[in-house]
């Protein structure tokens, strides 16, 4: 009978200090991401790349608390987190605090005037611009994070207008060529695309029978990078049209639509539409199944 005792008492210790450990290991595995400016601000493609971050940091067994923005950028909610992603929006951050005893992570997801003084002080570095580190930092290590998507489910396609036009700086002769030749057209800056609910987001994919994305040109992105935002339309299995780009002409080949400069832009459009529209949703399908076949075996940001 002692011996039972003592069994049981051993079994309820180890046991016991295995759950404190566990839950030692899990609250040293704690993420909060902080954003440079207020969420009304993000666009499409930097929430996009905010959340493929959270759910590559969950595969890996972190646990993300939240996110969160200038204006609340330390909520009492974020407070116990280990680790911290500050992701560099359009602006610099001006109030930056760096706890005691956690890793703090600087990401930048587009090449936009950055500053050298915006690097200082953190743990690690991670990008998305190889730019980024060749131009302004050779000799730090820093992550690279290629662009790609959550793997979202396929949408229903419940076409009620023409193009879907979502642009990162608006295109006004495109936006004329919608309003006299195409009869149903729906337009978003990718802010107010962004600000959209998920479900609302999904509904408007499904109702346009093409999602027509333009990339501003205008940044010094690495000339093979692909907004995640793109990879975002593609992972919910929608036909789309954007920019030429080599990364995405060799893997998806005509399973999307490419155009070559702005003038191109009508003529692509045009083409799209006039593909039957049983054979432009499959090539959609098809190019969600390439990009879910994608490798994103990647590494650990804290490591």
């Amino acid at each position: 009978m002692k011996n039972k005792l003592l069994l049981l008492c051993c079994l309820f210790i180890l046991g016991f200090g295995c759950g404190v450990g566990i839950r030692h290991i899990n609250n040293n595995k704690t993420v909060a991401i902080r954003v440079s400016q207020p969420q009304k601000l993000i666009d499409y493609d930097l929430m996009s790349s905010i959340n493929f971050i959270s759910y590559h940091l969950k595969k890996q067994g972190y646990t993300v608390l939240g996110t969160s923005y200038a204006g609340n950028l330390y909520p009492p909610s974020l407070n116990r987190a280990k680790h911290n992603i500050f992701v560099r929006a359009f602006e610099p951050f001006y109030d930056v605090r760096i706890e005691k005893n956690t890793q703090n992570i600087f990401y930048v997801e587009r090449f936009v005037r950055q500053y050298k003084e915006e690097f200082v002080g953190y743990s690690g570095y991670l990008t998305s611009q190889r730019n980024i580190q060749k131009e302004m930092f050779p000799a730090i290590k820093m992550h690279y994070l290629p662009s790609l998507a959550v793997p979202h489910p396929l949408l229903t396609p419940d076409h009620q207008y023409d193009v879907l036009y979502i642009y990162e700086t608006l295109n006004a002769e495109y936006t004329a060529f919608l309003e006299q030749y195409i009869k149903n057209a729906k337009i978003y800056g990718g802010a107010a695309f962004a600000n959209l609910t998920e479900q609302e987001r999904q509904e408007e994919l499904s109702k346009a029978k093409l999602v027509v994305y333009i990339v501003d040109t205008g940044l010094k992105d690495d000339a093979d990078f692909v907004p995640f935002a793109v990879y975002d339309i593609i992972s919910y299995g929608r036909p789309i049209l954007t920019n030429f780009n080599p990364s995405l002409a060799n893997v998806f080949k005509n399973n999307i639509f490419l155009f070559n400069d702005l003038a191109d832009i009508a003529n692509e459009t045009f083409k799209a539409l006039n593909t039957p529209l049983r054979i432009r949703e499959e090539r959609a399908r098809k190019a969600r199944e390439l990009l879910r076949a994608k490798n994103q075996d990647l590494p650990d940001f804290f490591n």
